[in-house]
Order: C-alpha cells, then sequence, then structure tokens
C-alpha cells in the first residue's frame, strides 16, 4: 500500500486531472507536509486584513492554534461597516468566550471547564450558522464544546478591510493578544500571520502590522536565575525552580532545601523513581515492565516490527501446543499398538 498523497496529516480532495490536500490543524503545503509557522503578539500588537472574497452573512467559520498564560486578549474581531455589528472571539479570564451583537442586541457565550492560559498550545473554533454558535477547543466533543442560539438576528455583513486578528478595533483600545499564534483559517481559507502585501489570487492582503514577530521562543530560564543547587526549569515563558534528579524539596526555617533520596542511585530499571521520603520510594513503570525496580518484561518476545509477545499469550500458545502434541501422542499409540 502506498503513501497517501497528502499523508497522515491531511485529506486529499480529488479533482478532474488533479488534486488539493485539505491540511489538518498546524500543517501546511502541497502535501501537507509542512509545520505551519508560530508568531509571538507582545501585548500591544495586531495584524490587519482586508480579504477580496465574499464572507456570507449567515455562515462564520473561524480556527485558530493559541498558546498563552495571559488569561484575556481578544483573538480576531469581526466587523461590520457600520461597526454597531461585530463578532469577537477572545479570551476572557482564561477561557475561550466569543462576544457578539448581529443587530438585535449584545450575547457572549463562554466554554466553561478547560483554561487556556497553562502555556500549551490549544486548537479553538468557532462555528455560527446563522444565529446558532458553536465554540470547540481541542477538537471539541463532551465537555470541550458548547452551542448555543439565543436572540432573533441570524447575519452579519461583515466589513471586508477590518478583520483585526490579535486585538480589537481600533487596536488604540489595546485589548491585545500576549502570546503566540499559528493557523488561521477564516471561513476555511489559511490566513497567513506574517506581513505581505497581497496572496496573489487570494486576494488577501495585509494592511498594519504592529509588534508581531516570527517564532514562539522562551528564554525565562535565561532572565531568571535559581541559586545552587536548584535548577531552573523553562515552563514557556515561565520558570520554576525545582531540585535536581534523584532530591525532593523540604521546607525548614531557613527556607526550602533539596534533600537527597534514594532515587538518586536511580534505583528503577525501566521507570520513574518518585521520592516518597529520603529512604521511600516507589517506581512507575514504563509499559511492557513490572516489579519493584521495573525488573520483570512483561514481553517474551520483539521482533522487527517492535511488535511483542505477552506472557498471557505465550502461555495460551503454550496449552495449545501441549494440546496438540497430546492428541498426535494419542493418534501414535493407537495406530502402532
Amino acid at each position: 500500500m502506498g503513501v497517501p498523497v497528502c499523508g497522515a496529516r491531511g485529506r486529499c480532495n480529488e479533482q478532474w486531472d488533479s488534486f488539493s490536500c485539505q491540511c489538518g490543524p498546524g500543517y501546511t503545503g502541497i502535501h501537507c507536509e509542512d509545520e505551519v509557522p508560530e508568531f509571538s503578539f507582545n501585548g500591544r500588537s495586531h495584524v490587519q486584513y482586508q480579504v477580496g472574497w465574499s464572507l456570507p452573512a449567515r455562515h462564520t467559520s473561524l480556527q485558530l492554534q493559541v498558546r498563552t498564560h495571559a488569561p484575556s486578549g481578544v483573538l480576531l474581531c469581526l466587523l461590520s461597516q457600520e461597526q454597531n455589528e461585530y463578532l469577537r472571539l477572545e479570551m476572557f479570564q482564561g477561557l475561550l468566550a466569543v462576544f457578539y451583537n448581529l443587530g438585535d442586541r449584545p450575547y457572549n457565550l463562554t466554554l466553561p471547564f478547560h483554561r487556556l492560559d497553562n502555556g500549551e498550545w490549544h486548537e479553538v473554533e468557532l462555528n455560527r450558522h446563522g444565529k446558532e454558535f458553536t465554540l470547540q477547543l481541542d477538537g471539541g466533543g463532551g465537555r470541550r464544546e458548547v452551542t448555543a442560539a439565543p436572540g432573533r438576528s441570524q447575519e452579519i455583513v461583515i466589513d471586508q478591510s477590518v478583520v483585526m486578528l490579535g486585538n480589537s478595533f481600533p487596536s488604540g483600545h489595546n485589548r491585545s493578544f500576549l502570546g503566540c499564534l499559528r493557523d488561521l483559517r477564516l471561513n476555511g481559507r489559511p490566513m497567513p500571520i506574517a506581513k505581505q502585501t497581497s496572496m496573489g489570487s487570494e486576494g488577501l492582503q495585509v494592511v498594519t502590522s504592529q509588534g508581531v514577530s516570527p517564532g514562539c521562543p522562551s528564554d525565562a530560564c535565561r532572565k531568571h536565575q535559581c541559586s545552587p543547587p536548584f535548577i531552573c526549569m523553562d515552563l514557556w515563558r515561565k520558570h520554576e525552580c525545582r531540585c535536581p534528579p534523584g532530591h525532593m524539596m523540604k521546607k525548614n526555617a531557613s527556607g526550602k532545601v533539596c534533600v537527597y533520596t534514594l532515587c538518586a542511585s536511580r534505583p528503577c530499571r525501566h521507570g520513574t523513581c518518585v521520592a516518597h521520603s529520603p529512604s521511600k520510594y516507589s517506581c512507575h513503570c514504563s509499559e511492557g515492565y513490572r516489579g519493584r525496580h521495573c525488573e520483570v518484561s512483561l514481553a517474551l518476545y520483539h521482533n522487527d516490527d517492535n511488535n511483542t509477545l505477552s506472557l498471557s499469550s505465550a502461555f495460551a500458545i503454550s496449552i495449545c501446543v501441549l494440546a496438540f502434541l497430546g492428541s498426535y501422542m494419542d493418534y501414535v499409540i493407537y495406530y502402532l499398538w
């Protein structure tokens, strides 16, 4: 079986004499072989687009990947030409929310339970069909999705010259997003975040761009030093001073200290050592191992494809082999005697 033309990260759309790939979140390219670039927004930033295609009045679809520690900030803002109707996707108190007015009155919808401000990448999505709004986080489903349809109005005529990423409009009000963004898609069309004069036949133009830089780096440990023996852990634009491996943190009258534990001797052969006290620990074994020190392998056989044969499988096969040998011996004895 050959490799799919769009790889594992895309879906192939067949055409009369060619094809196109609809890439999954985070990927781009003809065959969805490239990761989308990441961009940092410094907290007083925005990208304003002008789109050359029509935006349906009764349907809106937004997709975006977000990484931040900030609890609040506008992700994307759409306005009507009169600016009295709007649709604003944002982070509100650490949660994904949409604030909107389709012409009757302001409404908002918030996705509870799952916070976005934990420094990890999250995929956010907004789908609107008429007055029905759906918010999805990391693929949606269950408690990662919410739908509501209040109000009466079902249309918004969006001003194609005021599509604002990372801030509300006008940007002087500064409700700017602080963190990193990537892979913006409006109604299924990719929207490059880098400043470009145009996108050819796509008819997309970046009107203004401010406070946006390529990449999503973190130098938290360069800016913050930990006093020995503590070592700095970079938690993406946040840092934490932790004890070195094999030690645990204790508090005494002088503050926090690192105490030597038996985990320092690496007693867990195939797993992670968890110290409960300086002299007590437990091993969390990797898959396929067990025992006090994760020294017992549950797989007796490994082939080149890394497939394994477990003890239970080996036992079942052994029983079958013994049963076959028993039947064979009965057959031999019956006909020879």
